[in-house]
This record gives structure tokens, sequence and C-alpha cells, in this order.
């Protein structure tokens, strides 16, 4: 027989203990379940966006990049076009400044230009001087200008001058530059330097004889001019028909 103090129901009391203690630490499991999921599915949503997020930047980052390729392209045709264009136009310059000079020989009066003054001036500083006859044609605007500017530079060298023949335009006048002087055998000192230094300077000047002899078809205002052995002269005619 039990006890007098025995008490049946103390293992009512020992069930229900353990059964409150069970369900205790299964909601605990539970709810950390239930938490980790939770967290499970926030990472995965974060990261998705992540992702979706990243994926857009590099969706842009590609349209951008291709735009700018695009815009290369464009460049780079646009300046094949704009040299194209400028090479042209150079082209069509050479060709138009070739003309203008081509007309400006055929046109435009024969001068001096600096580069040859500077070039005789050089050749002729320390050679000798002497006396330089001028004939010309005298009746030809062209002609009297260039041999105004000849006699020029030939009085700063300090050459001592003469205005001998003047010529009158005819069917035959004489044409070009020339140098003459009277004695082949004996000619004027200042001859030689004074045709080499306009050769140096790009200007032929075509040697001649001077007597009565050689003077050209026309009219001289002064005919009875005496012979100088010692001079030389510069006869200036038409410009030369290139």
């Amino acid at each position: 027989m039990p006890p007098a103090d025995f008490n049946p129901d103390i293992f009512d009391d020992v069930v229900e203990s353990q059964k409150s203690e069970l369900e205790r630490g299964w909601r605990i499991l539970m709810t950390g379940i239930v938490v980790e999921v939770v967290a499970a599915l926030s990472v995965s949503v974060i990261s998705s966006l992540e992702i979706a997020e990243s994926n857009e930047r590099a969706q842009i980052a590609q349209r951008e990049a291709s735009q700018a390729n695009e815009r290369a392209a464009r460049f780079d045709a646009d300046r094949v076009r704009i040299e194209k264009q400028a090479e042209e136009i150079r082209s069509t310059n050479f060709v138009l400044q070739a003309r203008v000079l081509e007309l400006e020989n055929k046109t435009g009066r024969r001068k001096l230009t600096d580069d040859q003054i500077r070039i005789i001036t050089k050749f002729l500083e320390a050679t000798p001087r002497g006396k330089v006859l001028f004939d010309w044609v005298a009746d030809d605007e062209e002609v009297t200008l260039y041999k105004t500017q000849l006699a020029d530079l030939f009085k700063r060298l300090g050459y001592g001058l003469e205005d001998r023949r003047q010529w009158m335009s005819t069917s035959s006048p004489i044409v070009g530059l020339r140098i003459g002087i009277m004695d082949t055998n004996s000619p004027p000192p200042h001859a030689v330097f004074i045709q080499k230094a306009f050769a140096s300077a790009g200007i032929e000047l075509t040697g001649f004889i001077d007597d009565s002899r050689s003077i050209p078809a026309g009219i001289s205002s002064e005919p009875n001019t005496p012979p100088d052995k010692g001079a030389v002269v510069i006869a200036v005619g038409k410009k030369p028909v290139s």
C-alpha cells in the first residue's frame, strides 16, 4: 500500500511542467527559425535589388559607351571630310596663285624686288665704279618706270649716270634688258661685274656691241651722241612677251 502522505497528482504536475518547458522550447526554436528565414529572405531581396541596380548601371554605362563611340565615329567622319575640303581649298589656292603669277607676268610691269636689290647691292659693293649710259623705249610707260628704278639703283651705288638715247616704239622694237660696250678688247672694268650682279639676282643682261650699226630700228632723240669707250650702256627695251 502507498504511504499515508502519498499524493497521486504529483506525476500530473511533473508531466505538465515538462510539457510546458517543451512548448516553450518549441516556441523559441520556431521563433529562431522564423527570424533566420526572414533574415535570409531580407538578404535575398537586398541582393536581388543590388544585382538589379548593378545591371541597370551596367546597361547605362553600355549605352553611354555606345553613344560615345557613335560620337567618335561622327567626329572622325567630320574630321576626314574637313581635311578633304581643306586639301581641296589648298589645291585650288595653288592653282589660283599660279594663274595670278602667270597673269602678273603677262600684264604686270617689271620691277626689281627687295631681294634682287639686296643681292645686286651686296655683289657690287666692293667692285669698280664707272659711267652708265641709259637707252630706252621712251614712249612705253612700263619701260620708263623700269628704267627709272634701275637708274635710281645705280645712282645709290655711286655710278655716274647719263640718259643717252630715247627710242620710239616701232614694229621691231628692242626687247628685254641689255648691257653694251664699245670695245670688246678693252671693256670698261665695271661692265662684267654689273652683268654678273644682275645674273646672281636672276636678271639676264644680254650683251651687245655698242655702235651705230647695232642701234635697233627706231628714232633716237640724240642721234649724234659721241662715243664713250669707258661707259657701259644699259638698254631697256620692251617687256618680253612670254
